[in-house]
């Protein structure tokens, strides 16, 4: 697993656990201590591009979010597994 995969597992692990859209400095606060925000900005885009979250743009600022409650529940599970 690379690092890459990793910065991505966080970045859904923050937003699955997240009731409601999340901007992406939520994001990269979140994970301040284990890598860049370069690297979460670049895991929301990959993310998105590949449909597993969405964003919503509100007044100009893109918010993030699981879209799909299913894929949502999945990862919530796989949380509670470790």
């Amino acid at each position: 697993m690379g690092r890459h995969d990793l910065v991505e597992q966080r970045v859904l692990a923050f937003l699955a656990r997240s009731e409601e859209p999340r901007s992406s400095g939520e994001v990269e606060w979140n994970s301040a201590a284990f890598h860049s925000a370069r690297d979460d900005r670049q895991a929301l885009r990959r993310l998105t591009a590949r449909g597993q979250i969405a964003r919503i743009v509100e007044a100009g600022r893109g918010r993030y979010i699981v879209g799909d409650r299913l894929f949502q529940r999945f990862i919530e599970l796989r949380l509670a597994e470790r």
